[in-house]
């Protein structure tokens, strides 16, 4: 029996099924692929200074108005830090709610009565499998966060991995770094995993 987590409820739905390589520029739903170079947030909103009848006065709004657009800059930064913080955990929790919800349905077979010893043996054999997956996103996401990323969830499907860190760009040298950790705790080859960046 495989296990896949592919579809998540919010922004990121189907994550897994339209994850493409890290080579290709695209975006999946809200989350950046690794070679975007656009920048995540984005203020549209601008503050226009009034009129003056005078050289000093026109001066003086520039700089209220500069000061109020910064002021604005900073507030949109920061919602779009806790909108990305929600979206990280969000994602953790949806994806910690499947793997609950798995080895729940796992373990009523194993509790069973009435199945056979042979249906429970492989049910055993997925809960380890969920455990030992838990066990390698879990310590991945550690030794990715220790790098200087501030956060990372890691999806999988399919023995397709899927790796979406918090940062506006990524650079070659992170994509690589990211790449060695997940490809060694999760014994595969680089192109099972898709970095993105959000």
């Amino acid at each position: 029996m495989g296990i896949g987590y592919a579809n998540f409820s919010n922004n990121s739905s189907n994550i897994m099924s339209n994850s493409v390589p890290t080579s290709v520029t695209n975006n999946i739903g809200d989350v950046q692929l690794v070679s975007s170079s656009s920048a995540i947030v984005e203020n549209d909103e601008s503050l226009e200074a009034p009129l003056v009848e005078n050289t000093v006065g026109l001066v003086e709004n520039e700089n209220v108005n500069q000061n109020n657009e910064n002021l604005q800059n900073s507030e949109t930064v920061q919602t779009s830090n806790s909108d990305n913080s929600n979206y990280f955990a969000e994602l953790k929790m949806q994806r910690n709610e499947m793997f609950s919800k798995n080895i729940e349905t796992y373990q009523k077979i194993v509790d069973s009565e009435t199945i056979s010893s042979e249906q429970k043996s492989i049910a055993v054999q997925e809960i380890e499998k969920i455990n030992n997956l838990q066990n390698s996103m879990k310590t991945a996401e550690e030794l990715i966060k220790l790098k200087g990323f501030e956060d990372v969830v890691i999806l999988s499907s399919n023995e397709k991995i899927s790796v979406i860190v918090r940062i506006a760009v990524l650079s070659d040298s992170q994509v690589a770094q990211i790449q060695n950790i997940v490809s060694k705790e999760f014994n595969t080859e680089i192109s099972n995993i898709t970095i993105s960046n959000k």
